[in-house]
């Protein structure tokens, strides 16, 4: 049972989210960009408490060699992200909450076969 509670949960949560992000983008008036830095500045809390409470992942960072290419692919790899955002979010304000989470699903199936 404890297996399946997870599965619920996690049910529950994107059945949760997928609906109230469809009625964020129908009733609140903004350009695609407001949803997408939204959640972006709503996560940053989160991500700091992982890095300096969870795995002292903060200690590492003096370590770190930062090179000319690996300074270039971090910028890639946030462009990257944040286009993933804004079409998720522009998606979103386009389809059904329903057909934005099969799309999704499909893609993650997508990625693992």
């Amino acid at each position: 049972w404890h297996a399946y509670s997870w599965c619920l949960l996690y049910l529950g949560a994107l059945c949760f989210e997928m609906c109230f992000g469809k009625h964020i983008v129908s009733s609140v008036t903004m350009h695609v960009s407001g949803p997408v830095w939204y959640t972006n500045v709503l996560g940053m809390p989160f991500m700091l408490f992982f890095a300096f409470f969870v795995n002292n992942e903060h200690t590492k960072l003096p370590q770190a060699h930062f090179t000319v290419s690996s300074t270039g692919l971090l910028i890639v790899s946030c462009i990257i992200g944040v286009g993933i955002s804004y079409s998720g979010w522009h998606c979103r304000s386009v389809v059904t909450a329903t057909t934005y989470t099969v799309v999704g699903v499909m893609n993650k199936i997508l990625t693992l076969v």
